[in-house]
């Protein structure tokens, strides 16, 4: 039940004056002032009626760009990663303890090919030359070549900017990176030769690291609902893991290999959490 005290303050003027020959009368209107006042709990409860969710959950899809030596196909052993660009997606949760600032964190995946135009330069595997044979008889084949594969799980501080139908968010987040080194097939035989020592070929099985990593990123989130915006996302992720494959249960450390990669991504945003003004 509302209680309301109601203060009704009345201010009548009247006032006469004489002329000449007419006399004239002026009349004031009678004017009101009505002062409402609420309990604390009703002001609350029209607080959140009004107000609105800043927290937000999303979930986004896109492609993931191979930047730095990640991307470059020079040499593996000079620390070229010959990533190309492929796919990401990734889930992401904010909580705002005002219209500014808040705490998230966000997990996802992302998978890059692996630029096969010069195998030789990628192979992990050391040529053995047979003695008296030309290196440049050696053939090497890989194939079933697997992507580059990464998993993330970042955490750290938003800042959001609201504008009028849309907001920015700013976040610099850091965590654990789980790689995976990509697995091959290998072929390695002799032009000419059908010596069978000649002839090498074995799976190479790639192995899980798990590196510290990092995200800077920001969100543009456009409103399109009360309760639902489109997001539009940027992140740059780089990672450091230590990469190695196993053959024949034989596992061969291959030393740490920058992963870096530019991942522009679609999506959909949804507040979630209680209403604040």
């Amino acid at each position: 039940m509302r209680k309301c005290l109601i203060l009704v303050a009345l201010a009548c003027c009247f006032g006469q004056a004489s002329a000449q020959d007419n006399d004239t009368t002026i009349d004031t209107t009678d004017m009101v002032r009505v002062y409402v006042w609420k309990p604390k709990s009703e002001m609350q409860a029209d607080t959140a009626r009004s107000g609105h969710r800043r927290n937000f959950i999303a979930f986004n899809i896109g492609t993931s760009l191979a930047v730095g030596r990640f991307g470059q196909a020079g040499s593996r052993s000079e620390g070229d990663g010959f990533a190309q660009n492929g796919l990401a997606a990734h889930f992401e949760f904010a909580g705002f303890w005002n219209k500014n600032a808040g705490f998230g964190f966000a997990t996802g995946t992302f998978a890059n090919r692996v630029d096969l135009r010069r195998p030789q330069s990628f192979s992990p595997v050391a040529v053995n030359v047979p003695f008296g044979r030309d290196p440049e008889d050696v053939i090497q084949t890989f194939s079933n070549v697997r992507p580059w594969r990464s998993h993330y799980l970042f955490v750290g501080p938003y800042v959001s900017v609201p504008l009028k139908t849309l907001s920015v968010d700013f976040k610099c987040l850091g965590g654990f990176l789980l790689n995976r080194f990509p697995g091959f097939d290998y072929r390695q035989s002799i032009d000419g030769s059908t010596d069978p020592r000649d002839n090498i070929s074995f799976t190479a099985s790639s192995n899980s690291r798990i590196s510290f990593g990092y995200n800077l990123g920001v969100n543009v989130r456009l409103r399109v609902s009360e309760g639902m915006q489109l997001k539009m996302g940027a992140d740059y992720i780089q990672a450091n893991p230590q990469t190695s494959y196993e053959v024949r249960d034989r596992r061969t450390d291959l030393g740490r290999q920058n992963v870096s990669v530019f991942n522009l991504s679609w999506g959909l945003a949804w507040n979630v959490g209680k209403r604040k003004a």
